[in-house]
């Protein structure tokens, strides 16, 4: 069986985008609140379902672009608080 491994350069996109979570966090939450967890988990959390969208594995997403994006926000959102 082949083993799988992650490519360096989306290891190196997935840091970046918790970097930027982090940010957000700082921005836009009471100071001390954001966590590297939720960073981490709304990062992931921002990959898996729009990767999973696009490969057509989350058919109970609205198909509505706009409708779609204002819900993952609203995850993501309610994620950088954990």
């Amino acid at each position: 069986m082949e083993e799988l491994s992650v490519a360096a350069a989306t290891q190196d996109i997935f840091r970046e985008t918790v970097t930027l979570m982090q940010h957000i966090q700082f921005v836009h939450l009471p100071p001390g609140t954001g966590t590297i967890t939720g960073a981490n988990a709304a990062a992931q959390l921002l990959f898996t379902i729009n990767c999973n969208h696009v490969l057509k594995a989350m058919p109970g997403l609205p198909q509505n672009r706009a409708t779609r994006h204002r819900l993952i926000a609203t995850l993501i959102a309610q994620t950088l608080k954990f």
